[in-house]
């Protein structure tokens, strides 16, 4: 698909875009790290994805989720975003009964990102975000916790070789009663085109690695002590664009550390509702990087 008006300025032309005027997606899915870019200006993005994890520390045997975020660029440069995991499958050692199953929520989630510095190329989007919880879930934690805030700061660019990279660095503030405590994390993605010429550019590959520490556990997947926790994951993952605003995902996941819940696999899409609320008053050209989603930038 070539390079239109639309994706280099946000469809800024009109409310209900043509064929050729389809807004672009800008998915965070299925990576942990999550773009510096955001969506087109005005119009609802929703990220839906299902996720299975096996082997995690503190009990959690098994896990299936449903995820769903929804996000909104007020501007060019600021966006909302509200995520939620409406529904997860717990199974969780309970000796010597056996695993216990529960079906619980998780967390509900909103947050902002600040788009301080456009680029294109090799010159790096830098954004800003803050993600609150708004309220709390019953379901069980995997093996990086969950959050009661958390300040990001995200870098996104292109390389030689067509090459994309997004990579995040994250503070977050978890919580075990009256104690609070800091996780840092560090993200960084990788993707390039797959079979350029015979997919039109409409399947690309990922690969990502993350580090999160883990100040709240105490002992690996198989029960033993650990003094100091830090969890790190590989990632491998293909997407692919059926239209400009719609991207299929699945991504196979493997923690590299004994306290690293083991394996995880998901699988889902990001959908651009193809009508827009409203426009940007102060529109801002951006040039389309080669990739990541194909012309997602």
């Amino acid at each position: 698909m070539p390079h239109t008006a639309v994706a280099v300025e946000n469809t800024n032309s009109t409310f209900s875009p043509s064929s050729e005027q389809m807004p672009q997606a800008s998915p965070a899915r299925p990576t942990v790290t999550l773009p510096a870019h955001i969506p087109p200006t005005g119009y609802l993005q929703f990220e839906q994805g299902f996720n299975q994890a096996n082997d995690s520390p503190a009990g959690t045997n098994g896990q299936f989720a449903l995820a769903q975020t929804t996000k909104i660029a007020l501007t060019t440069r600021l966006m909302v975003q509200f995520i939620t995991q409406p529904y997860t499958f717990n199974r969780v050692a309970s000796p010597p009964a056996g695993d216990m199953r529960s079906s619980d929520p998780g967390d509900l989630q909103v947050g902002g990102q600040a788009i301080l510095r456009k680029g294109v190329g090799p010159v790096p989007v830098v954004a800003v975000g803050y993600i609150r919880r708004a309220r709390t879930g019953t379901s069980a934690d995997l093996d990086v916790g969950s959050y009661s805030q958390s300040a990001l700061v995200l870098l996104s660019g292109d390389v030689r070789g067509g090459f994309h990279y997004d990579s995040n660095l994250v503070f977050n503030e978890q919580n075990s009663g009256p104690v609070r405590r800091a996780q840092f994390v560090q993200t960084l993605a990788v993707s390039h085109p797959l079979f350029e010429e015979s997919t039109e550019g409409k399947l690309g590959g990922v690969l990502e690695l993350s580090h999160f520490t883990q100040p709240f556990v105490v002992a690996s997947v198989s029960g033993k002590p650990v003094s100091r926790a830090n969890t790190a994951d590989l990632l491998f993952a293909a997407v692919y664009s059926i239209h400009p605003n719609l991207v299929l995902d699945a991504a196979f996941e493997h923690g590299l550390t004994s306290t690293s819940t083991q394996w995880q696999g998901s699988f889902g899409f990001t959908y651009v509702l193809p009508h827009r609320l409203w426009k940007d008053r102060h529109p801002v050209p951006i040039p389309v990087g080669p990739y990541r989603y194909r012309n997602s930038r």
